[in-house]
């Protein structure tokens, strides 16, 4: 076993897990409100695309916060002014590689996904829905 591989309270392993399982959980929510999931985890050369949705006509580009608890605070506090800045600029390649949606009206939203006491067998989770969280020329 080699450095990496250990197991320890930040392994990265257990952290994508967890993180998977939180937007598995968002997309069932959107699911339930109504929103079409297209695509998933979309890869771009500045960022990853967690969700992208239709909710309606408008296209939803959703960055996923999966956090154990609020103690440290709220997980949209971790989607900084850079961090939106990179979606946005994911979401315009995202548009141009799928033509079919530049007429769109857009937006990001983000979710908070925190889990019940035990996330991993589906206790209840709540999930906080901020939505259009970015502003041209504010964030």
């Amino acid at each position: 076993m080699n450095h990496k591989e250990k197991t320890s309270c930040g392994d990265t392993m257990h952290n994508k897990t967890f993180g998977s399982i939180g937007e598995e959980k968002a997309c069932e929510y959107l699911s339930q409100l109504g929103y079409e999931i297209i695509d998933r985890n979309f890869e771009t050369s500045c960022g990853e695309l967690d969700i992208v949705a239709l909710d309606g006509e408008m296209l939803v580009f959703a960055e996923v916060k999966t956090r154990k608890n609020k103690r440290y605070g709220r997980a949209a506090l971790s989607v900084t002014k850079n961090k939106l800045r990179h979606i946005a600029l994911s979401a315009g390649i995202y548009i141009k590689a799928k033509p079919e949606h530049k007429r769109r009206c857009c937006r990001i939203d983000v979710l908070e996904v925190y889990p019940g006491s035990d996330f991993f067998k589906g206790d209840k989770t709540e999930i906080v829905h901020l939505k259009n969280v970015y502003m041209e020329g504010v964030a």
